[in-house]
């Protein structure tokens, strides 16, 4: 199971960094907006997905807590946006989905 639990962990690593860094390379070659430029909905959607990027950032130390944090970022976009957020913001809950599968590996 420990080889399992990395294999696991590691693809989790692998795409929640890249989807980190695709959204760093959009924030440095679009720019962030300042709050009063966005609209509610855009504020609650943006603070969704900052908080996706840091439970991925977290999930690296702490992998349940990273993963349940991307989930909770991911529902706050959901429903900021009032639907299902683009397809490209599903990799955010799969890598979540696989930290706690890495997890739950480990600690059986």
């Amino acid at each position: 199971m420990k080889n399992l639990s990395t294999i696991v962990r590691w693809i989790a690593r692998i795409l929640s960094a890249l989807i980190v860094l695709l959204g760093l390379a959009f924030a440095i070659g679009e720019g962030i907006p300042g709050p009063s430029q966005l609209t509610g909905v855009e504020q609650g959607m943006f603070a969704g997905l900052i908080i996706m990027m840091i439970g991925a950032l977290a999930a690296w130390k702490w992998e349940l807590v990273g993963a349940l944090i991307i989930l909770v970022g991911f529902a706050v976009k959901w429903l900021a946006a009032g639907q299902y957020p683009a397809a490209l913001y599903g990799l955010f809950p799969l890598a979540a989905c696989l930290y706690v599968i890495a997890w739950l590996l480990d600690h059986k």
